[in-house]
């Protein structure tokens, strides 16, 4: 595939982003910048979900949130329900998954062609981790979500063959 397939994919996902912040979370975004990325290694934000995808697409996608979104992502999710000190930090990483998970089935839909049946597995958390380190044949596609609240740093890892 070539990299105008990519980036279509990483700007479908990140508009189902947007819309969903926006008109669920109430977050407004302020810009996005999308990048395809030949580096080294991905520097990662406070807290990172982390899902792959197989079928006539095969990526690891990566939400990687600043500290700053993270808090208002939970304060929305828990903003109805109350939330003890033994719960606070699983549910502070669930509701990061469930954006992840959200996002990506709504994008799913303009991601699908005919006679392919796209997979994900279940999102995992990764909490104040660095950064990923680049094998020679990946490459790397990034959008920035900036929002008042900080940024959402979306990675979609292609392998190529």
């Amino acid at each position: 595939m070539d990299k105008n397939f990519y980036r279509n994919v990483i700007e479908i996902i990140s508009e189902s982003c947007i819309n969903f912040i926006e008109e669920h979370l109430g977050i407004v975004p302020l810009s996005k910048k999308i990048y395809l990325k030949d580096v080294p290694k991905i520097n990662l934000s406070h807290l990172t979900s982390i899902v792959s995808i197989k079928g006539h697409i095969t990526a690891m996608i990566v939400f990687s949130y600043d500290q700053n979104i993270s808090d208002k992502i939970f304060e929305q999710f828990t903003k109805d329900i109350e939330v003890s000190p033994e719960e606070k930090d699983e549910l502070y990483a669930e509701s990061a998954c469930e954006i992840m998970n959200i996002v990506v089935g709504n994008a799913t839909k303009n991601l699908e062609v005919t006679d392919s049946l796209l997979s994900f597995s279940p999102p995992i958390i990764v909490n104040e981790a660095k950064s990923i380190f680049n094998k020679k044949e990946s490459k790397y596609y990034h959008s920035i979500i900036s929002t008042a609240d900080g940024n959402i740093n979306i990675y979609l890892i292609i392998q190529e063959n």
